[in-house]
């Protein structure tokens, strides 16, 4: 791991780029993200039938984290100058396929000990696809004396798209499907530590390899994705202390994953709506009068949403929070906003998500009595998280503010009174 320059950046976007350009339009499928730490190091094991096995797997781990990705490569792809500032650029590290040198053990364990994940197909050269070449110890290696999480992966689809030797793709669908860290052998001898791990890993890879091909052959939905989607939006949503640009970055990763989860989830009403989701915080961020515009596209594509499934809570949510902060002159609604706020809450007695809103809308419409009703609610609900907390916190302080409020006009009845 060298220290980047400028120009190793630009090569690393620019190939990104083409990279998910190309994995876009082929990919099918994915599953098992929720197997993938979010942060820290970690070994990716996988099969190996095609060079583009590193796009997708890179695509695939850039989506749900943002850091680079590094693969071990074969020394003979770095013999001239340009290859070599290339595969340098894009994260590959070089290493003899018989015996890896000092050089190239010492940037495997900086790259993971820097907190990078690490890619290495323990069949050591590409293969047919089916059936596997026998393992090697090398990936386990590594991951045992670094101390971190081995996760395997099955990719399917790979060596039909881009066979070896080939230099341009093919038609084919592709994906790829992680599953859960493989379990460390408790016994102290390390060579049959190592066998059971390669025999383990080669069961699992098989069998993710087997449910991709399945889901692809059925055209089955990827869940997960959505899932993640979602989870990603709160968790961006709980860093109230990120500023305006780390949130703007934030959701601009997030809409790549979305169109990730598109593609496997063609016409998906979940994947519509976490994508309103999204679209509905760029809007809040967006500033005038831009922000108008945008809101009449985020009300479309509401209404759009609510056409299929008229009582979806977060469409009702955004269509709520629409009514409720456009300016009067451009479709203000109080009794709108208080209608639909009040659909989406019905459905979420539990964590109060949407109840914050529809209180406020209440008070500008001068029902104070059953906005302090709604607030009450939201004060009783368990805290498990940062952003329970502050909605009980906001609770509060909006409810104190409805008892000055209440006492002032008291006060001012009683002064007219006298």
């Amino acid at each position: 791991m060298a220290n980047e320059s400028g120009i190793d950046r630009v090569i690393y976007r620019t190939s990104a780029f083409i990279a998910c350009r190309l994995t876009h339009k082929h990919i099918r499928w994915v599953g098992g993200l929720e197997h993938v730490p979010k942060s820290g190091p970690f070994v990716l094991v996988a099969n190996h039938s095609s060079f583009f096995d590193h796009f997708l797997t890179g695509v695939a781990l850039n989506s749900l984290r943002q850091d680079k990705v590094y693969f071990l490569t074969k020394a003979e792809s770095f013999t001239s100058p340009l290859k070599r500032r290339w595969h340098f650029s894009v994260g590959a590290i070089p290493i003899q396929r018989d015996k890896p040198d000092r050089d190239a053990l010492e940037s495997i364990y900086k790259t993971l000990k820097s907190g990078h994940p690490l890619v290495v197909y323990p069949e050591g050269t590409r293969g047919p696809g089916w059936p596997l070449l026998p393992f090697k110890d090398g990936a386990f290696r590594f991951a045992l004396k670094a101390g971190v999480p081995i996760i395997p992966a099955g990719l399917v689809g790979t060596a039909t798209l881009l066979p070896k030797g080939a230099v341009r793709t093919h038609k084919a669908s592709i994906g790829i499907c992680f599953g859960q860290p493989l379990d460390i052998p408790q016994t102290s001898q390390r060579d049959e530590q190592l066998a059971q791990l390669r025999s383990v890993a080669e069961e699992r890879i098989t069998a993710l390899m087997g449910k991709v091909s399945y889901a692809i052959a059925m055209g089955s939905p990827a869940p997960g994705l959505i899932e993640a989607a979602n989870q990603m939006v709160d968790e961006m949503l709980e860093g109230e202390s990120k500023s305006v640009h780390m949130k703007k970055k934030a959701l601009k990763d997030i809409s790549k994953f979305i169109k990730l989860t598109q593609i496997c989830n063609p016409g998906d009403i979940e994947t519509e709506v976490v994508n309103l989701r999204v679209f509905g915080l760029k809007t809040m961020m967006t500033s005038y009068p831009l922000r108008i515009l945008r809101a009449y596209m985020l009300r479309r594509r509401a209404l759009s949403v609510l056409a299929r499934d008229p009582n979806h809570p977060m469409a009702r949510y955004v269509m709520g929070l629409w009514y409720l902060n456009m300016p009067k002159k451009f479709g203000q609604n109080l009794q709108k906003a208080i209608t639909n706020l009040s659909a989406a809450a019905s459905t979420d007695e539990m964590s109060c998500r949407f109840h914050f809103n529809l209180a406020t809308a209440l008070i500008k419409m001068g029902k104070m009595d059953e906005a302090d009703d709604i607030l009450s609610q939201i004060i009783a609900i368990k805290q498990d998280d940062d952003r329970s907390k502050r909605r009980v916190d906001k609770a509060i302080e909006l409810r104190r503010s409805i008892y000055t409020s209440k006492a002032h006009i008291k006060l001012i009845s009683n002064k007219v009174g006298r």
